[in-house]
């Protein structure tokens, strides 16, 4: 028998939602009496009130860290519980969808023409963009930066257990702009939401892990000067669930786990990588002057010791490294070659490198979305590296010593990645 602990809540349709969550748990063998699930509310911290005590987007992902599914949490039992069903994958990977299509969702004027550029009337962020699968877990709501008065439309998690203040199921957080400016038409006034001005999709596959990376992934998104489309920050740990993946071969010294979404297909963070990029290819593609998916990661200061920034596109550099090589160095304009003449810019007295001028092995050659990213298909990506011929350059992972990722320098990525995309 396990004891939950109940909450009084407002609606006989969220009450059912979550009795039918709590069932599935308290059915759950493997999960003790002392593991008592909440709906947040009466506990002083809880996700939905870091919407709203945050004060910018920064504290926003700061505040919800504190929720990111601890090492060694899950048993067999419980991770599956926590993996999303068929029906609810297919639901979290329309809500991401619902919320890309803000600045350019049908509505009661359908592409009205203003100054040459085609809008669509938008509905604001509301929960009717949630997936009626997700509700008893997650809520989709606005959140306003009060430092620069810029809305975001966020995807989160409000469910957790409270006796390790982790997440019931850890998919991530994901976000979006919702810039607008109000504007006359046909003899009304409408909020006409602006198409983003940039296509960079900004993430943080590991949380907690790479220290301070989620926040940094935030403080570049959030920023106006960079005009990023989105945001996705994985809700566990890469040790959440111990167990070796098998999706990808852990190398010597390395485990790949099943919860890390850099190397495991099952992660929600994985198909929400996917639903991103397939959005972006239906808007026209990527092209390099505007658009990239980029992740940042972080390394310990003895790994690649004198590379303070590593950048790579997830080439393998063994039997390709001689054509690997020269793709970092052919002349055409990519914009991870931008991105690193923009860092020794900012960073001057830092060593910002690229896998032609450094011996680093942290190439992102087994990384799943850069594999995907570069030309190979979803279900062989497990399988199969990408390489020189096929890759497209919109991949850019990020490797970091602790100070690069500092909240110190987060104003100088945001320089030098707002000029990479000027």
């Amino acid at each position: 028998m396990v004891l939950l602990n109940w909450t009084k809540i407002s609606g006989g349709a969220k009450s059912a939602l979550l009795l039918s969550t709590l069932f599935r748990i308290a059915s759950a063998t493997t999960l003790e009496t002392s593991q008592q699930i909440f709906q947040d509310t009466h506990i002083q911290t809880t996700p939905s009130t870091c919407l709203s005590k945050s004060s910018t987007i920064v504290d926003l992902v700061d505040c919800l860290d504190i929720f990111t599914v601890p090492p060694g949490f899950y048993t067999p039992e419980s991770y599956d519980l926590a993996q999303p069903t068929p029906e609810e994958l297919k639901g979290w990977n329309r809500t991401i969808l619902n919320l890309l299509d803000l600045d350019v969702r049908q509505g009661p004027l359908n592409n009205a023409r203003v100054g040459g550029w085609a809008y669509n009337i938008t509905d604001e962020c509301t929960p009717v963009l949630l997936d009626a699968s997700l509700k008893a877990n997650f809520d989709v709501t606005t959140f306003t930066d009060r430092s620069t008065q810029r809305p975001f439309c966020v995807l989160y998690e409000h469910t957790i257990y409270t006796s390790q203040s982790s997440y019931v199921r850890g998919w991530g957080l994901f976000a979006v702009p919702l810039d607008s400016d109000p504007i006359f038409l046909l003899g009304y006034d409408y909020t006409i939401t602006q198409p983003s001005s940039q296509a960079i999709h900004i993430s943080a596959p590991h949380p907690q892990f790479d220290r301070g990376t989620p926040q940094q992934a935030a403080a570049v998104f959030g920023s106006p000067k960079v005009g990023a489309k989105s945001l996705l920050i994985a809700g566990r740990i890469r040790m959440a669930f111990k167990e070796k993946t098998g999706c990808i071969p852990s190398p010597k010294g390395m485990n790949y786990t099943k919860t890390d979404p850099a190397h495991d297909d099952a992660q929600p963070f994985f198909t929400a990588s996917l639903s991103l990029y397939e959005w972006q290819m239906a808007q026209g593609g990527c092209p390099p002057s505007t658009c990239a998916f980029i992740q940042f990661h972080g390394k310990g200061p003895s790994t690649c010791p004198t590379d303070t920034m590593f950048l790579s596109t997830g080439l393998g550099m063994s039997s390709f490294r001689r054509n690997s090589s020269s793709w970092y160095t052919d002349s055409i304009d990519r914009p991870i070659k931008r991105l690193q003449q923009n860092l020794k810019q900012v960073f001057p007295d830092w060593n910002a490198t690229l896998p032609s001028d450094s011996t680093c092995s942290l190439v992102a050659a087994n990384n799943i979305v850069g594999r995907f990213t570069n030309g190979i298909k979803p279900e062989r990506v497990c399988r199969e590296a990408s390489n020189a011929t096929l890759a497209t350059g919109q991949f850019i992972h990020i490797e970091q010593a602790p100070v690069a990722r500092a909240a110190e320098v987060h104003e100088k990525w945001i320089e030098a990645i707002a000029a990479t995309f000027a």
